[in-house]
């Protein structure tokens, strides 16, 4: 494919190749572990597939449903898509959504969740006094991301060999989908400052 355009109607061609191979009971039976079948793998990719074009062209309430009918499909979401839909509900600055996506992954502890819980404090009315504590939670979480949005360390380029909890990668992954909401919301960065040690000094 020479544009998303062209890839959105590939990837929605391949996933309805995929569906076509599978017997229609698993929508039903294997509702909600739908990942732990490996013959459905390439549906779920080719949806994964659509929601990236979709976003990418800015078609956001689309890729929502997209993503949410993945999520019900595999409710542990092995894929992660529950990132991708985090930073989609930022765009349509959609509370109640991500509030309740918050609550359906209570005990997710990682630096996107940590950031971005942060960020949606400092969207609500109460802006920075209540934010305090997930600004800091954020920022023990990864240190990266805070330098990065900070000014202190440029972004990491390319993409990351290895991933892993509080690492480069960790925070080049989510500044990829969410550094646009941060320089976006009004204040964010400064109240980020007023909590944050940098790790790096600038010389």
């Amino acid at each position: 494919a020479q544009t998303s355009h062209e890839a959105l109607k590939l990837y929605v061609d391949a996933a309805a190749a995929a569906q076509r191979t599978l017997d229609p009971s698993v929508f039903k039976d294997d509702l909600g572990h739908f990942w732990g079948l490996i013959e459905t793998r390439p549906f779920m990719r080719a949806q994964q597939g659509i929601a990236d074009c979709l976003m990418e062209a800015g078609r956001f309430v689309e890729a929502v449903d997209v993503l949410q009918q993945m999520l019900e499909l595999n409710t542990s979401d092995s894929q992660g898509m529950r990132y991708l839909l985090m930073s989609v509900l930022f765009e349509l600055d959609d509370v109640a959504a991500r509030e309740s996506l918050f609550q359906r992954f209570a005990t997710e502890s990682s630096a996107f969740w940590a950031y971005s819980k942060a960020l949606h404090a400092l969207r609500k009315p109460a802006g920075e006094a209540g934010a305090v504590k997930e600004l800091r939670r954020a920022r023990r979480s990864n240190h990266f991301v805070a330098d990065v949005l900070l000014g202190l360390r440029p972004i990491m380029t390319g993409p990351a060999q290895f991933y892993g909890d509080g690492d480069q990668g960790d925070a080049a992954y989510y500044l990829e989908l969410c550094m646009h909401h941060w320089l976006r919301t009004p204040g964010a960065i400064e109240a980020l400052r007023t909590v944050a040690k940098p790790a790096v000094r600038r010389s």
